[in-house]
């Protein structure tokens, strides 16, 4: 690939400084392009052309692409667990698997679902009573509750992550999580022979041995009891896994690929979002405050359960959510490679480079959200929304390859601080 056909884009920075300094240097170079009232920016990484979009008008390009839709060679190490699923599928699978299983995730389902939230939330509210005025890890008790909630709903299984954390799936999906981080963040580790000769090989294939046999147990026991008509749904609500199996033209491993997928994405974007959501509440007491008048004038010193009929009446702990979100997305880059030269934000862009969408350099262009170090819920009401590109604002994606389950997800924060 020749870097004359780039000389048109933003100029390149080093890219140590991005190993080094990773996002901060971006969001810097973000600034930089912004000032300079360009839209993409460039660098070189590993013998790799990245081009980066820092504006609505620019990413919309590429995530409205029909044909573009291939995600790239950083989500491959995540094949081995979710195999084929919707997240890294691409082509006419991906159309096809997208088209079957979007149906899955209307509203009407998703609002079936709040019992799970208030079961397991309930749960966890009775373990941190016993951790008042200690000094404990927050985002434990967190991630273990989100993955109760997304066990539950998925597959039927309640895997009591809070109450037994020390189950070898919980502590699998653990593992392979900070694997899955090690291998995006050191590039050495992306070389085969390193990886294996550090011993991270064999500890991953540890790993996915639990994670795929626990999924594929519960597969078979499911089809078992509705082959033998003892399923029961609760409040007429299916699992994922349910729904799964009355699709036609899905196969066992077909139906063990999204199953996985659903448990990958579901938990640890939902779990580190839930956190930072927490976490941004302490750091502003005044708006807290705000949080919690809002909640108390619902709810009153009452202990009922919450019910989807509340959700539309926490307008301004909607907007807190928002920001707590544009401020740190739970995930902060997404990566496509192209297939063909492609137009974006006015330039072409060769055949074989990477695209790096990231929300979080998006949200944090000033010439998008003025002052975006500063924390702001009002950012989202809805006169500053219209004035914004629909595009500017994406911390579930957009366009055909958006996330799936970003309702579910927008349903659980408010439940868990509830």
């Amino acid at each position: 690939m020749s870097r004359r056909t780039f000389q048109n884009l933003n100029p390149q920075r080093p890219s140590y400084k991005y190993i080094r300094e990773r996002i901060p240097f971006l969001i810097r170079q973000t600034i930089i392009t912004a000032k300079n009232g360009e839209s993409i920016f460039r660098l070189w990484l590993g013998g790799k052309l990245w081009v980066i979009p820092i504006n609505g008008k620019a990413v919309k390009d590429i995530l409205d692409s029909n044909e573009e839709l291939e995600k790239g060679d950083a989500y491959d190490f995540l094949g081995d667990w979710i195999g084929d699923g919707l997240l890294i599928s691409v082509g006419n699978k991906w159309k096809g698997r997208r088209k079957l299983i979007t149906p899955s995730f209307h509203f009407g389902m998703l609002a079936g679902y709040m019992e799970t939230f208030n079961y397991h939330a309930r749960i966890m509210m009775e373990i941190l009573e016993g951790e008042v005025e200690k000094e404990f890890n927050m985002y434990n008790n967190v991630k273990r509750a989100a993955l109760d909630i997304i066990c539950d709903a998925a597959m039927g299984v309640h895997a009591s992550a809070q109450t037994n954390p020390n189950h070898p799936y919980v502590i699998a999906v653990g593992k392979f999580n900070l694997l899955t981080v090690d291998y995006i963040f050191k590039p050495w580790l992306q070389i085969p022979i390193l990886y294996s000769l550090f011993g991270f090989a064999k500890e991953k294939q540890d790993q996915l041995d639990i994670l795929i046999s626990f999924s594929k147990k519960v597969i078979k026991e499911r089809k078992m009891e509705i082959a033998q008509g003892n399923i029961q749904e609760r409040n007429g609500k299916k699992t994922f896994l349910d729904m799964l199996l009355t699709l036609e033209g899905l196969t066992d491993r077909d139906i063990q690929d999204e199953v996985d997928t659903f448990m990958f994405e579901g938990h640890d974007t939902t779990s580190s979002g839930t956190c930072w959501i927490l976490w941004c509440l302490a750091c502003h007491p005044h708006l807290q405050e705000k949080v919690h008048e809002e909640i108390y004038s619902i709810f009153g010193d009452s202990d009922r359960d919450m019910e989807n009929e509340d959700l539309p009446k926490l307008p301004y702990f909607d907007r807190f959510i928002r920001e707590c979100i544009r401020f740190r997305p739970p995930v902060p880059i997404i990566q496509r490679l192209l297939n063909n030269d492609f137009k974006m934000g006015g330039k072409t862009i060769p055949k074989g480079a990477f695209i790096l969408i990231s929300p979080m350099l998006q949200h944090h262009n000033p010439e998008i959200f003025p002052d975006p170090e500063k924390f702001d819920p009002d950012r989202f009401l809805s006169e500053n929304i219209s004035s914004r590109h629909p595009y500017d604002y994406i911390p579930f994606s957009a366009g055909p390859r958006n996330c799936v389950g970003r309702s579910k997800k927008s349903k659980i924060a408010p439940k868990m601080w509830e």
